[in-house]
């Protein structure tokens, strides 16, 4: 990735988090989700740019390990953290699915002939499962992976 990529990643991540205070994006659990994961996801990949360009070393333990095995396959030994960027990568990516998916689920309702329902319980139940599906389920795979 190297420093080029790595700087690229904050300043995405700096791009995508002017959106954040956006009414449309925080009012709205799969928009704020999804920008809150991509931001996520580029502060890892930008870190593991910068510490490990162009070597393997261990240089900082807090950090835990490289993200996605990193370029040589081995993980760092000496994890300090519970947390650790390969975790959140992956729980990064289980989350924009499950975000890119109700999204995909409320364009086909708006473009459906069907009427949408403003039942409270109906309501209800869209916000149960587009939390389950951008934040519940992304953290149990966090939690969960090796």
């Amino acid at each position: 990735m190297g420093l080029v990529g790595a700087v690229l990643s904050f300043v995405c991540a700096g791009l995508l988090s002017v959106y954040v205070p956006v009414k449309r994006v925080y009012s709205s659990v799969p928009h704020l989700s999804l920008i809150l994961w991509f931001i996520g996801y580029n502060v890892v990949q930008g870190v593991n740019g910068l510490l490990w360009d162009g070597n393997v070393d261990i240089h900082a333990t807090i950090w835990c390990d490289i993200s996605e095995l990193g370029h040589s396959g081995k993980f760092s030994k000496a994890c300090l953290l519970f947390f650790k960027a390969t975790r959140f990568t992956i729980a990064a990516k289980v989350g924009i699915a499950g975000a890119l998916t109700c999204l995909a689920r409320d364009l086909e309702l708006f473009a459906s002939k069907r009427s949408i329902a403003t039942n409270p319980i109906v309501v209800r139940n869209r916000l149960i499962l587009d939390f389950f599906l951008c934040l519940i389920f992304p953290l149990v795979c966090l939690l969960f992976r090796k």
